[in-house]
């Protein structure tokens, strides 16, 4: 990813996750290098929960709503991805027999439908975090202390990735 982002260039890559939403990169544009692929850059769960939407969507960005969209309202939303692209991207993060090893077969992952995750956490594990999406949905949870301290001592993703499991089977 540093790779490819070298290639691409540092400002490219920046001005295409804006054009996903990661507004808060504007005023970090001048100190951000190729860790930006790591996730150096600081941005908001309102940010990603927004940008990681575009995958199941085939490559669609669409403002978040906090409401149930009428089936009779139309969606329009910017293709800022290939189609295709999204959809290898969407397959990745929703193979459920990619997340054994690193979860377990009765892991946090597990629903009766089709959802992709991903998950992270931060230097120290002092964040952790998880997302997760289906074409109608997506949800965000973070998990942290605002001190800075660790969270657990350990990843810890399965946490707030059961959260997000929940929100989804609730709403969908």
């Amino acid at each position: 990813a540093v790779y490819m982002v070298s290639r691409l260039g540092v400002n490219n890559f920046t001005d295409y996750l804006i054009r996903l939403g990661f507004l808060s990169l504007e005023s970090q544009r001048g100190s951000l290098g190729t860790g930006i692929a790591l996730g150096n850059a600081e941005v908001s769960l309102f940010e990603l929960v927004q940008a990681f939407s575009v995958f199941p969507r085939g490559g669609k960005y669409l403002d978040l709503s906090y409401r149930k969209k009428e089936k009779s309202e139309r969606i329009i939303g910017t293709t800022v991805m290939e189609p295709y692209t999204a959809a290898i991207i969407c397959s990745i993060l929703s193979d459920r027999s990619s997340r054994w090893l690193g979860f377990g077969r009765g892991s946090a992952f597990r629903t009766d439908f089709p959802v992709m995750f991903k998950t992270g956490t931060a230097n120290q594990f002092q964040d952790i975090w998880a997302l997760g999406a289906t074409p109608d949905y997506a949800a965000g949870v973070w998990m942290g202390n605002f001190s800075g301290e660790t969270v657990i001592g350990r990843t810890g993703s399965s946490i707030p990735a059961s959260i997000v499991r929940e929100v989804l089977s609730l709403v969908r």
